[in-house]
């Protein structure tokens, strides 16, 4: 099946520090977040980077990658990521939550995956072919759901997937 291999976002809000590196995937230069008490925090991730989908081209899925930790000192406590959703309107309308259940982050870098070559989130994707339209939003809050936690991205990015309608022109 098609697909439009991984993509980068090329903007963002809700991250604290170092934003751009989000897009890097370079652990060591990893885009920041925090929150006190029990604050849960919402990044959005757009603007994805590349060619568009062929024209007529069928969505069947999206595969969305986090690349995140939580990091532990002091009072901050480990971290889950509460809600993933997608947006194929720049942001204008979301799918529903695509988490069963928090997704509780390691204090060390790992890949978080959502959704996948069948999953369409919901959405209806007919006539979506603008790549830069696709907007990823999650959030994180604390593991326990009390106290501070301190969240780290280093990259997040997607995949969609699709089938192209070929078009055959008659002399």
């Amino acid at each position: 099946m098609p697909n439009t291999g991984t993509r980068s976002p090329t903007n963002q809000t809700g991250l604290s520090y170092n934003q751009a590196n989000a897009y890097d995937g370079n652990d060591s230069t990893a885009a920041l977040s925090y929150a006190f008490s029990s604050q849960v925090k919402t990044y959005t991730l757009g603007g994805f980077d590349g060619d568009d989908l062929p024209i007529g081209a069928t969505v069947n899925g999206v595969k969305v990658r986090i690349r995140a930790r939580h990091y532990v000192i002091s009072s901050y406590e480990a971290s889950a990521i509460t809600s993933v959703k997608l947006s194929l309107n720049d942001g204008s309308a979301y799918s529903s939550n695509i988490l069963s259940s928090n997704q509780n982050t390691s204090g060390t870098y790992a890949d978080y995956e959502f959704g996948g070559a069948s999953e369409t989130w919901g959405l209806d994707w007919s006539g979506f072919t603008d790549i830069s339209d696709l907007k990823v939003q999650y959030q994180s809050a604390p593991a326990d759901g009390t106290g501070n936690h301190y969240f780290l991205s280093a990259e997040v990015d997607a995949i969609v997937y699709y089938d192209a309608t070929e078009t055959v022109t008659v002399s």
